[in-house]
């Protein structure tokens, strides 16, 4: 008979080891997939892990959940991280839906749902511009954070508490604004700052002319983008509550900003759209910046960058990048539609330079050239009615009975009108036919000229075109008048609420300043945007040719100023019209008006 040693029953601690040992490897093989597939994603989005244990089978399995806000971070401070994970490892997250949640639960060996736990949870956030993600996780006890260099696989920890100099960057601006907030109030002779990132600043004054001193001491001749912070602001839901303070100083006279340096956001800009994209961003005439890919160039405004910085915390990298993935979007979007418009002319053909495409027929023979912008949004959407006008407007391609003086070359009703535009002409062979102007001799200003209109295009024809369509003389004035009260133009507006009751409507379309400047049409326009006033007076912008404003009259041209910058418009236009605008006078024409959410202030 052989004796042997009998085996020992493993201890409860044993089993715990070898639990935890289960799940930081699911943990450490979920990041490292992860981290691959965040470096092919243009925007890389949130998502929360969760490792289950199955009491039955004894079985360790983990998921990964994509959630809903995908632009957004899931979070506002690193408190707030900890709160989510302990929401997943406590049973569910509300970020994810029961169903979703169920099913990702249950076990292979089809144990019912209660015999399964979660024995770890945790976030994975990957830190746009510096090349390295972010994990925060439970396995047992606290939360530990670990930072992933971008592709390597390798978790390496680091204390909450070290997390800005870790990441080189704030988690969130909220983070940098909480390093603000225990400096306030500031005394006048006093103001203070902090950099939140590199180029990323952020200051405090006891008023706004302290602030502009500050700024200009710390920063001096740098090019730099500078967001006034408004109380609204930083009592709105996106931000957290325990930085009341800011906007309790801001509403005692104090002024705070955020600042961000050109250089830097440009150096960010291009390494992102290089590396992501595969395109890069060009400073083009008068400092505009375009994202150009290798098919065409899209505008990009630096305002909102910063605004969205400013409303939802987003880091520099995060702001631009999804202002960049959106303007590369756009550009693929407008290809698609030229491909479309293609199929409708044979043999046709567009040249894209930049941001402008050139349409040409079979012959090879140049007919229009549009602003990619102009174009039709949401290619695949497009009806066959509309892709079929764009088509013959582009290729020029009028029915052979239409009188072109009155029929678009889309086919539609065409009626001659004044707008705005700057002034000089650029192409002085096609200068065209000026009805007013708002031009100092050899300065740069506005004019307003005749330009041929229907419900969809508008176009600024010459003056030798005009009389090659028998209109001049009293033929065009007896035009003018007649001809405002047929178009239907389509617009977009947004209305801006202030805190002191003054209202700003904000509306954008090819060539729609000029509306302003007609008391009828501006009452037209005032009509279709729903009376947002109840007045019968307000001042009338015109903001270039595609952008104006209807502003009550005890709002100035700083809140004007305020409106556009807090929803996100650009401004930096050739020209700034402003004039007294009747609202009693009767209407004349309509407007097609697609309305913005309106902002309440």
């Amino acid at each position: 008979m052989s004796v042997t040693a009998a085996a020992s029953e493993p201890s409860p601690s044993d089993a715990t080891r070898v639990e935890v040992a289960a799940v930081r490897a699911a943990l450490r093989e979920s990041a490292t997939w992860w981290s691959a597939k965040a470096r092919h994603e243009t925007l890389s989005i949130d998502r929360l892990w969760a490792c289950f244990s199955c009491g039955a089978c004894g079985a360790t399995f983990d998921r990964v959940f994509t959630c809903p806000e995908s632009e957004l971070p899931l979070y506002r401070n690193a408190g707030e991280v900890e709160a989510l994970i302990a929401e997943v490892q406590t049973g569910r997250s509300p970020l994810i839906d029961a169903a979703t949640w169920r099913s990702a639960a249950e076990c292979e060996c089809r144990a019912p749902y209660h015999h399964v736990s979660v024995g770890g949870a945790g976030l994975f956030h990957s830190v746009i511009g510096s090349g390295a993600g972010v994990v925060a996780t439970r396995i047992g006890g606290a939360t530990e954070w670990h930072r992933l260099a971008d592709g390597s696989g390798v978790l390496e920890q680091f204390d909450a508490a070290s997390l800005r100099s870790a990441l080189g960057r704030p988690l969130t601006l909220f983070e940098a604004w909480s390093e603000l907030a225990p400096k306030l109030p500031v005394d006048a002779e006093t103001v203070v700052g902090t950099a939140a990132e590199p180029g990323v600043w952020l200051f405090a004054a006891a008023s706004a002319a302290a602030l502009d001193l500050g700024i200009q001491s710390k920063l001096g001749a740098r090019a730099r983008i500078v967001v006034r912070l408004e109380p609204s602001t930083a009592r709105a839901a996106s931000w957290p509550a325990s930085l009341r303070i800011i906007a309790s100083v801001m509403e005692e006279g104090a002024a705070l900003a955020l600042v961000v340096e050109r250089d830097a956001m440009l150096a960010q800009a291009r390494a992102w759209a290089r590396s992501r994209l595969g395109c890069d961003v060009r400073v083009a005439e008068a400092g505009r910046w375009t994202l150009a890919s290798d098919k065409a160039e899209w505008p990009i405004a630096e305002l909102p960058i910063a605004l969205a910085m400013t409303k939802t915390g987003r880091t520099l990298g995060e702001a631009l990048s999804g202002v960049l993935t959106e303007a590369a979007r756009a550009i693929e979007d407008r290809i698609a539609t030229l491909r479309a418009l293609i199929e409708r002319v044979p043999g046709s053909s567009f040249d894209v330079e930049g941001g402008k495409a050139t349409a040409r027929l079979a012959d090879g023979r140049a007919v229009r050239t549009i602003e990619l912008a102009q174009l039709p949004a949401g290619a695949q959407s497009l009806s066959a009615e509309v892709l079929a006008r764009e088509a013959a407007f582009l290729f020029d391609v009028a029915p052979p009975w239409a009188d072109r003086s009155r029929v678009c070359p889309c086919g539609a009703p065409l009626s001659i009108e004044s707008r705005l535009i700057a002034w000089p002409w650029a192409e002085p062979g096609t200068r065209p036919r000026v009805v007013r102007m708002w031009a100092e001799e050899g300065r740069p200003g506005a004019a307003e000229v005749v330009a041929l209109c229907c419900d969809r295009h508008v176009r600024i024809p010459s003056e030798v075109e005009l009389r090659e369509l028998g209109i001049d003389g009293a033929r065009l004035e007896a035009r003018l008048d007649a001809d405002v009260a047929a178009t239907r133009p389509r617009v977009h507006a947004a209305l801006w609420l202030g805190p002191d009751g003054e209202r700003v409507a904000i509306v954008r379309g090819p060539f729609v300043s000029g509306f302003v400047l007609s008391d009828a049409r501006a009452r037209a326009l005032y009509d279709a945007l729903g009376e947002p006033f109840e007045i019968e007076s307000a001042l009338g912008w015109a903001i270039g040719s595609d952008l104006a404003a209807l502003v009550s009259e005890q709002a100035s041209e700083a809140t004007l100023v305020r409106a556009l910058s807090e929803l996100g418009i650009p401004s930096a236009e050739p020209f700034w019209l402003r004039r007294e605008v009747d609202l009693g006078a009767a209407a004349i024409g309509s407007f097609d008006v697609v309305m913005a959410g309106a902002e309440q202030r």
